[in-house]
């Protein structure tokens, strides 16, 4: 007794009350969380970029004019691509600059994660939890280091889900302009973060038939919002037409799943979905009283997190599966993918003890570094994630430094799917976009002229502008980003192929053999050069 007097005097002269106090350990702890984050999501930040961020770092490059179109041809919106511009004029063009806006979202992330959790559970000791999770989370390391919108997508999801919760609860004239402004810079910033509208939409009908008489944000109301959220976004409507003729594209990298395995996708979403059934069963079992509610009972909070997390995952999976458009992607998911984390927090604080309670974070936390590798990952790579194996810029750094590149042809075979669209189309926009790869901010030392885009497929089949410019140089190089098969089929390919054509007339003469002198390989990126050796 007279320990916790001490205790209680020395508090009170220290001026901080005991609430307050109780408090801060939390939010020391997140602090370190995200002190991590930022440490660990720089050190990845300066590899090279990938396929997709070379695409980010091209639009960039653009005059301002430009960045829209540029954008658009990757399926893209252009507010993205104006916040990178703005960027890489103030900083200029890097791997860091490019990546700024990623990391610092991915920064930010855990801290409104923490928040909201804190503010649905009642509990900062919770809120760490979903905090941690995203810390150590591989997709979201992914997205925190990537050229692209998809960290920012699930740092404003998270907020305007907030704000969403705040409107229902209370709509004042200053919230719900806040909520449609940052749905329509959501649905800007990437299309496919509509889906969280039609989450929050559910979740209000949800609400309307649980609560008729109590509910405040009505129907005409939420009429309005909606209405001037599809206002707003009759801007995209010329741009959405252009990326929907391009749709049939996306069945070569997004498959059919079934709805389970549509969940799967979610990281976190199985387990936050078996914990929540499994606490409302204990529940029910421990509730004598049908009309009582056991300490820390709020359905509300759940009902919206399912609804954030099933609603578009649901509609990308009828998508896909009616082949009306692929959407069942990760990328597409993005603003889905802290429901998860978010529900899993929930699932744990309806467990009605609070022993249980405190086990089963320590557990999960331990879990999720276990399985995100992060460990072995830094012992054997010195990296978080080794998922981007494509290092154009050392391939391109190799190529320009290599004696004789000025003289010869260069093929650029990527992964592009545009690519394939070269075989009938000689759109000079076309082939500048599937240039970008090496005139972006890895450019290599050679007139544009030179460069030869090839089809992604088959792509030792050259047009017959293109074989009469190779065979008649004494050599030329290929850069290709392609797997060990397919590589070695393409090399092979390509010097079965203009060993057999003959030369046209007006050029050297005789038979020719081709052999590959030079073969460096960068991850999935490689550099070959081919000689030509005349026999009589």
């Amino acid at each position: 007794m007279a320990r916790e007097l001490h205790d209680d005097q020395r508090i009170a002269a220290s001026g901080i009350n005991p609430e307050a106090r109780s408090l801060l350990r939390p939010r020391g702890l997140l602090a370190v969380i995200v002190l991590l984050v930022v440490v660990s999501r720089l050190l990845q930040a300066r590899e090279s970029l990938w396929l997709d961020e070379l695409h980010t770092a091209w639009a960039a490059g653009a005059a301002w004019a430009d960045v829209a179109r540029r954008a658009a041809e990757g399926n893209h919106s252009p507010v993205f691509f104006w916040m990178e511009w703005l960027i890489v004029r103030a900083l200029g063009a890097s791997e860091l600059s490019l990546r700024l806006l990623s990391l610092v979202a991915g920064a930010l992330l855990p801290v409104f994660l923490f928040r909201v959790t804190e503010m649905w559970t009642g509990s900062a000791w919770l809120g760490l939890l979903p905090a941690w999770l995203v810390a150590v989370d591989p997709q979201a390391i992914y997205f925190g280091t990537e050229a692209r919108p998809y960290a920012l997508i699930q740092l404003l999801a998270v907020v305007h889900i907030a704000l969403f919760a705040r409107v229902v609860e209370r709509p004042t004239a200053g919230r719900r302009l806040a909520l449609v402004t940052g749905m329509t810079f959501l649905f800007y910033l990437h299309y496919t973060a509509i889906l969280l509208l039609a989450a929050e939409m559910t979740y209000f009908v949800v609400v309307r038939a649980r609560q008729p008489r109590t509910a405040r944000y009505g129907w005409s109301a939420v009429a309005v919002d909606v209405s001037a959220v599809a206002l707003l976004s009759l801007g995209a409507l010329g741009n959405l037409q252009a990326v929907y003729a391009r749709h049939t594209n996306w069945e070569r990298f997004v498959e059919q799943r079934s709805p389970w395995e549509a969940i799967l996708m979610v990281p976190w979403a199985w387990t936050a979905l078996v914990m929540l059934a499994i606490a409302q069963i204990v529940r029910l079992r421990l509730r004598r009283d049908a009309n009582a509610q056991l300490p820390g009972e709020r359905s509300t909070p759940c009902w919206l997190a399912l609804c954030w997390l099933l609603v578009p995952v649901f509609i990308a999976w009828l998508a896909t599966a009616s082949n009306a458009a692929r959407l069942l992607h990760p990328r597409y998911l993005a603003a889905a993918e802290p429901a998860a984390i978010v529900l899993l927090v929930l699932a744990l604080q309806a467990m009605p003890w609070r022993r249980l309670q405190a086990a089963l974070a320590f557990t999960l936390a331990a879990v999720a570094l276990i399985e995100s590798r992060i460990p072995t990952e830094i012992v054997a790579h010195g990296r978080l994630i080794a998922y981007r194996t494509d290092d154009w810029r050392s391939a391109i750094d190799y190529f320009n430094h290599h004696p004789g590149h000025r003289r010869d042809p260069v093929l650029l075979r990527s992964l592009l799917i545009e690519s394939d669209e070269l075989r009938t189309s000689d759109n000079a926009q076309l082939r500048e976009y599937c240039l970008y790869p090496v005139t972006s901010l890895y450019a290599i030392d050679a007139r544009g002229e030179r460069i030869m885009p090839l089809p992604r497929t088959e792509s030792w089949k050259l047009s017959v502008s293109d074989l009469r410019r190779v065979r008649t140089a004494p050599g030329f190089w290929l850069i290709m980003e392609a797997n060990d098969p397919s590589a070695t089929q393409i090399e092979r390919q390509l010097v079965q192929t203009l060993s057999q054509i003959p030369p046209k007339e007006g050029t050297m003469g005789g038979s020719f053999a081709w052999a590959i002198t030079t073969r460096e390989m960068f991850g999935s990126v490689r550099v070959l050069r081919f000689e030509r050796t005349d026999h009589e």
